[in-house]
């Protein structure tokens, strides 16, 4: 199992190397755009930090899509996304699942686990570095490290 998670981690890494070199039409990722690892969730002060250090949640950003993936369970969601300033909007999540089509997600239920808790959801930028993103929404901050 950790052998299938560490290829998949590295096949991933390669495709975002890979997409980086290619010249997009329109490349709205920046300083956002990278391989993120969800270290933790913080619910500001309503029951503590969740560590997910140990975990396998990812965010992907790339050009206009952002995907979050929990890759023990092959699970992947791309959201469209707006960063502008500080501010971050994620919006229009679906299941992707190029064999069946890009289900558009109904139930919050599914987002959860990704420190998403609404449908479209807006965060700010509370820190971001080759290194670390911090965002955070109206209820919970997410901690990042850059993978």
């Amino acid at each position: 199992m950790k052998r299938n998670i560490l290829f998949y981690i590295f096949s991933v890494c390669l495709l975002m190397t890979g997409l980086s070199a290619c010249t997009l039409e329109h490349d709205e990722s920046g300083k956002l755009g990278g391989f993120w690892h969800l270290v933790s969730i913080d619910s500001l002060g309503k029951g503590g930090v969740a560590d997910l250090s140990n975990e396998y949640y990812f965010w992907s950003i790339q050009g206009n899509i952002l995907e979050v993936s929990n890759v023990p369970v092959n699970e992947r969601i791309i959201f469209r996304y707006e960063h502008k300033n500080d501010s971050l909007l994620l919006r229009e999540p679906r299941i992707n699942n190029r064999r069946l089509s890009d289900t558009l997600i109904t139930d919050i239920r599914t987002l959860l686990p990704y420190g998403l808790t609404q449908l479209e959801e807006r965060f700010s930028v509370e820190a971001l570095s080759h290194s670390k993103m911090v965002l955070r929404s109206k209820k919970l901050e997410l901690r990042f490290k850059s993978f």
